[in-house]
């Protein structure tokens, strides 16, 4: 499409099918030509994160929170990248803000990101948190014995008692 208006709903429509590699352009065309509502910058922030270029959606996902927005979306793509770039304060506030805004249920959504936050709780030394979030993760259906066993963020729990218990849930919700 040639007017701004129609390349930015067909962008909203590539991001609504997961198909961001055809959106990513689109967006960045209309940032460049003077855009600047938030959910242009969100849209363009979570190309980026599916995209696999998470910092440079941060600066994107920032403004959708500063335009007042209280997306628990966003805030927990902003947890991921500052977990990305070792920054445990930043993955910690961003994540329980996007606790505080509510999550979906279900593993894609509050259980991935139960996960995360867990693993700053423990990088921030903040054992029983991580311990109750790895919990929540695995009720929400995200994380199996495996992945437990494979994270390295978790590496300083599993000497602790608690440890065996998460192995267990992981084990008795697996599929028969």
């Amino acid at each position: 499409p040639r007017s701004t208006e129609l390349r930015l709903r067909a962008a909203s429509c590539y991001v609504r099918g997961e198909r961001y590699a055809q959106a990513e352009p689109l967006l960045r065309e209309a940032l460049d030509a003077g855009a600047d509502d938030p959910g242009v910058h969100r849209d363009f922030g979570r190309c980026l994160v599916a995209l696999g270029r998470e910092q440079g959606a941060v600066p994107h996902l920032e403004r959708v929170v500063a335009a007042g927005i209280e997306d628990s979306y966003v805030m927990a793509m902003l947890g991921h990248a500052a977990l990305l770039r070792s920054d445990a304060d930043g993955g910690v506030r961003w994540y329980e803000r996007a606790f505080a805004a509510g999550l979906q249920p279900g593993p894609a959504g509050h259980g991935i990101a139960a996960w995360n936050l867990a693993c700053a709780y423990v990088r921030k030394g903040r054992t029983d948190d991580a311990f109750a979030k790895l919990r929540e993760a695995l009720a929400h259906g995200f994380g199996s014995r495996a992945e437990l066993a494979a994270d390295s963020d978790l590496a300083p729990l599993r000497t602790d008692s608690r440890w065996t218990e998460l192995e267990q849930i992981a084990d008795a919700r697996r599929p028969q």
